[in-house]
């Protein structure tokens, strides 16, 4: 069974080679904030330790989003229905109406649902057929459908069923597609559409011509890449060095990072990003203040820099989507569960902020996690 599973629950992954049955991973848990009872505890009660959800044993996706008072989640089980839970305001839980939940309710009957991920106010899906689909306040044209109306249920994102991965980030939205073409839509007041210019899109537009790209993150008003060579690309506000390039420079377009040629994996935080290189080490760079980049400090970083020294971390997610909120979290080939950064909602199993990836139990059968101040993850069935 091919492990579907290629970044943090804040990007979305479709692979058009593997379509077919969702995998059965297992059972979900959640912490932190639950003041619109986003963590699908059926309660609003704040969690300060990771809690096992009760609702069942078959999810193998899920995200959590939304800003200040404004929270959700979205999962998908492995028979490929969607559920949704928390703030109903601003079209926030995919409903028709304003209504909290405090429980995961069903978003329609369909059962073709592949990913799902949050950001401040805006949700993405994915279906097995490649299509994209949306629903939010879509203040920016975020959600891509060529206006800025707030969008009740998920909507279909033009006609295209060649979407492959997709990034949510505070305002903006990047993709790619099948062919490997990169492409972007809503705010880009700091250049984080990469179009060399500051105007905001409300449709989908490509970035340049080329069909290597491989790998995207969003962040708050960035965006990072790969291309198929194993090269890291950076664009967007740069002011607390989350650009990579040894300065605070703000960037209009895609610049290259250094010159190597060994970058697996990429996640972006709010203002920071953490990379897995194919040795299996973990970097970090950008806004350190609450220990997000992960190396043991609170300094700000302008260029990668190695946190620890392990090779075999394999998987990995940061928060982008709620402001103040700076927390990382990796999983390693052993299926242990780590998370650094902002734990002031009980993140790490402790109200206490952590400069170095900390252990979350002892289990060995994490696959995948999303971070922030409400946080979700699930085990291995």
């Amino acid at each position: 069974m091919s492990n579907r599973w290629k970044g943090g629950f804040v990007q979305l992954f479709f692979d058009p080679l593997t379509a077919g049955p969702l995998e059965d991973f297992g059972p979900l848990y959640a912490v932190g904030y639950n003041n619109m009872g986003q963590l699908f505890l059926g309660d609003k009660t704040n969690r300060s330790t990771w809690t096992a959800t009760n609702t069942g044993s078959s999810w193998v996706t899920a995200s959590t989003g939304g800003a200040s008072s404004y929270n959700f989640s979205f999962a998908i089980k492995s028979n490929g229905s969607i559920w949704a839970a928390g703030n109903g305001q601003y079209a926030g839980n995919g409903q028709p109406t304003d209504v909290d939940y405090s429980s995961p309710v069903q978003l329609g009957v369909e059962t073709t649902w592949d990913k799902v991920g949050s950001g401040k106010w805006d949700t993405l899906a994915v279906k097995t057929d490649g299509t994209l689909w949306g629903c939010g306040r879509n203040l920016n044209g975020e959600l891509g459908l060529n206006n800025r109306n707030l969008t009740r249920g998920l909507t279909q994102v033009g006609a295209g069923t060649d979407w492959y991965k997709v990034g949510n980030g505070e305002y903006q939205t990047m993709a790619l597609k099948t062919n490997g073409t990169m492409w972007s839509w809503g705010l880009n007041d700091q250049g984080q559409l990469g179009h060399n210019d500051t105007t905001n899109r409300s449709s989908p537009v490509q970035i340049g011509a080329l069909t290597t790209w491989s790998e995207i993150a969003v962040g708050e008003s960035f965006g990072v890449a790969l291309k198929t060579d194993g090269t890291l690309w950076t664009w967007g506000r740069g002011l607390n060095g989350q650009l990579g390039r040894n300065n605070t420079t703000q960037i209009n377009y895609p610049a290259q990072v250094g010159a190597l040629t060994n970058w697996s994996k990429i996640a972006a935080s709010f203002t920071g990003v953490i990379a897995i290189k194919t040795d299996g080490t973990l970097w970090g760079w950008g806004y350190n203040a609450l220990g997000a980049v992960g190396d043991g400090t609170a300094i700000n970083k302008s260029s990668p820099v190695q946190i620890g020294s392990d090779t075999d971390w394999a998987e990995l997610t940061a928060d982008p989507a709620v402001t103040g909120s700076h927390t990382s979290a990796a999983i390693k080939t052993d299926g242990t569960l780590w998370i650094w950064g902002e734990s002031s909602y009980g993140q790490t199993n402790s109200s206490n902020n952590a400069s170095s990836p900390v252990q979350i139990g002892s289990d060995t059968t994490w696959k995948k996690v999303a971070v922030g101040r409400s946080s979700m993850a699930i085990q291995g069935s």
